[in-house]
C-alpha cells in the first residue's frame, strides 16, 4: 500500500514532520523495494497486460515528482511508469486533463 501509508502522510499538512520523514525514508523505500521485486519478472502488476491496477499505480507514482522522489533506485518501477506514460490513451487523457501539453 503506497497511497494511504506513504502519500497520504506526505500530502497531509497536519501530519508531523517526523512522520513525513519516516514515510519518505523508511516506508516508501520498503514498499518500493517490494514492488520493484514484484515487477522483476513482469511487465505489469498483474502479469503481462495493462490493468486498472497499473493505471492507479501510475497516478500514484506521478506524485513522486511533486514530492521530488527519484524513482531511479527502483528501475523496475521506473520502467513500468515510463511504459504506462507512453501509452497513447494515457497521453491523451493527461493532455485532456491539462496535466501535460
Amino acid at each position: 500500500e503506497v497511497h494511504k501509508q506513504v502519500f497520504y502522510t506526505l500530502f497531509n499538512p497536519a501530519v508531523p514532520v517526523e512522520a513525513k520523514t519516516f514515510a519518505r525514508e523508511v516506508a516508501l523505500p520498503a514498499r518500493f523495494d517490494h514492488l520493484s521485486a514484484h515487477l522483476r519478472e513482469r511487465d505489469y502488476l498483474v502479469g503481462d497486460r495493462f490493468t486498472v491496477a497499473d493505471a492507479y499505480l501510475f497516478n500514484v507514482l506521478r506524485w513522486c515528482g511533486f514530492h521530488k522522489i527519484d524513482l531511479a533506485p527502483w528501475p523496475n518501477i521506473l520502467s513500468l511508469f515510463n511504459r504506462i506514460g507512453e501509452r497513447p490513451q494515457v497521453l491523451a487523457a493527461m493532455k485532456a486533463e491539462g496535466l501535460i501539453k
